[in-house]
């Protein structure tokens, strides 16, 4: 019992987000949950490469099924170096991980965004590599 009351004391890791996003964000990063696109991204740069798993997920999304499979997104980028990797839902960052690496050595993301930018219908989902200071990071879109 006295470590379950511990456990509740603990502050959030990510206390600069609010509560409904704290699960999507980690490392230094972590801020950009629930903040749009516009406005972070470099357009000029050239961006890294990735094939999205199971693209055809977010075609048609339905919001009130048992198992919200398009809350997941997978991807293997091309490269050896490891990244911070930012997945928009619908223009609105939904997640923040770092990559982990495949058996080849490759990096992959593995994310769980936030639900509630999910609609019915048809979903955009857009995976950006994070760089810079983390209070001022930029987003560099991943080509498919």
């Amino acid at each position: 019992r006295r470590g379950f009351q511990a456990v509740l004391a603990t502050p959030a890791v990510n206390p600069g987000l609010a509560p409904s996003y704290r699960l999507y964000g980690f490392g230094r990063y972590a801020s950009l949950v629930g903040r749009r696109v516009s406005g972070l991204e470099d357009t000029r740069a050239l961006g890294r490469t990735a094939i999205l798993k199971h693209p055809q997920t977010w075609q048609h999304v339905d919001t009130h099924a048992q198992l919200l499979t398009a809350a997941v997104v997978e991807a293997a980028l091309y490269g050896n170096a490891p990244a911070t990797i930012a997945v928009s839902v619908n223009g609105t960052i939904g997640a923040v991980s770092p990559t982990t690496s495949t058996i080849l050595g490759t990096p992959a993301i593995h994310s769980i965004v936030a639900p509630q930018l999910l609609h019915d219908g048809a979903n955009s989902i857009e995976l950006y590599e994070v760089i810079g200071p983390a209070d001022s990071p930029t987003l560099i879109r991943v080509r498919r």
